[in-house]
């Protein structure tokens, strides 16, 4: 039997293509519902994260000692145009860039009274969550 790696379909059908920012999105098995997803070769092979295996079935072999970094930050993402193999030092640095900003995508500030912090400890902003409830609603009353 061969090995689910090698099968286009077994991985497509794991796959949303449709996902925000072009994002693909695995929909297989994951260590939770807010993370990487995982990838089992066969029915008793070793668990690897959904991306590695999707980047080396699309692109080419992870050379040893390199990691995969998400540049959309999307952990469920598999999109290989998404991805980057570098050097673990590299996928560092590149987290704590996004820890260091002071202010959302909108511009609103990253401060106590306008930050929540996330179970898995990302930042959202209060005020873009509040401006998206509202646009939310003025649409549900609009229809």
């Amino acid at each position: 039997m061969p090995s689910p790696v090698n099968d286009l379909d077994f991985i497509a059908a794991r796959i949303d293509f449709d996902g925000p920012g072009g994002c693909w999105l695995w929909t297989g098995k994951s260590l939770r519902d807010d993370s990487y997803g995982i990838f089992r070769r066969g029915k008793r092979g070793r668990a690897v994260p959904a991306h590695r295996a999707v980047l080396e079935f699309f692109v080419e072999p992870i050379p040893p000692g390199l990691v995969v970094d998400h540049l959309c930050r999307v952990h469920k993402c598999v999109n290989p145009d998404h991805l980057e193999v570098v050097t673990h030092r590299e996928n560092v640095w590149r987290g704590l860039m996004g820890v260091m900003k002071t202010s959302c995508v909108n511009g609103h500030e990253f401060t106590p009274e306008n930050t929540r912090i996330s179970s898995t400890g990302g930042r959202r902003c209060r005020t873009c969550k509040l401006n998206h409830g509202a646009a939310y609603r003025a649409r549900r009353r609009a229809s």
